[in-house]
């Protein structure tokens, strides 16, 4: 008979319209889980690219890593005119394209 894993890997919800599952039953199921490969919904600290920070970075805003160069990615433009707003536009997106971001901007 299937268990609510079972039935949850399967698409199949009813199980959730019973009591939770225990605690024990919770951390058994994540000790169960896949922590190894890309397409893993769970992951562990680590130096591969799908796992999660290696750990060694505080939560203060600086240590992180940043997702731009101060240096490079200036946003300018003056937001009093339309012109200026669309210059500041225009820099956010390629500021975010660096990222991963895709624009479906028009004109």
């Amino acid at each position: 008979m299937p268990d609510a894993n079972d039935k949850m890997l399967n698409g199949d919800d009813s199980f959730t319209k019973k009591s939770p599952p225990s605690a024990a039953y919770v951390s058994w199921l994540l000790a169960q889980g896949d922590t190894q490969s890309p397409k893993s919904p769970l992951h562990r600290l680590g130096i591969n690219e799908w796992d999660a920070s290696p750990g060694n970075h505080q939560h203060d805003g600086r240590a992180s890593r940043y997702l731009f160069d101060p240096a490079i990615d200036i946003i300018e433009g003056d937001l009093s005119v339309l012109a200026g707003q669309r210059n500041a536009i225009k820099g956010i997106l390629t500021a975010l394209k660096k990222v991963g971001i895709t624009d479906q901007t028009t004109n």
